[in-house]
């Protein structure tokens, strides 16, 4: 945990030098819920990673945005990486297009301490 820790430090430290930082979303999703077979604590969900029970699918997610974001800033919606995509491209400007539906939403109001209607 630690070697993320500091790749991550090192990241965001070179973000902030090139003076990028206040217009560079950051998030930081895990991967599925512990092994509970390996040590993992998941508790007070069920399950583990590779179940379908909340622990196996229930992850911390970190969103970094200085000056957008406040720190300490929670968010307990669900979200899904699904949202990803319709958000980044709001972020960016871009127009999804009409004929696909898209399976995520726009959840830049949630990471700024808001709400989002779903999908």
């Amino acid at each position: 945990m630690l070697e993320v820790a500091e790749n991550t430090d090192q990241i965001l430290g070179e973000l902030r030098s090139r003076g990028l930082a206040a217009r560079t979303l950051v998030i930081f999703n895990g991967d599925h819920g512990g092994a509970p077979e390996h040590g993992s604590p998941n508790g007070p969900l069920r399950g583990g990673k590779g179940s379908m029970w909340e622990g196996g699918m229930h992850v911390p997610t970190i969103a970094w945005w200085p000056g957008r974001i406040l720190a300490g800033t929670r968010a307990d919606p669900i979200s899904t990486m699904m949202d990803i995509l319709p958000t980044s491209a709001r972020l960016a400007g871009a127009t999804l297009p009409a004929w696909r539906r898209m399976d995520g939403v726009d959840i830049g109001p949630v990471l700024r301490g808001g709400t989002v209607a779903s999908a």
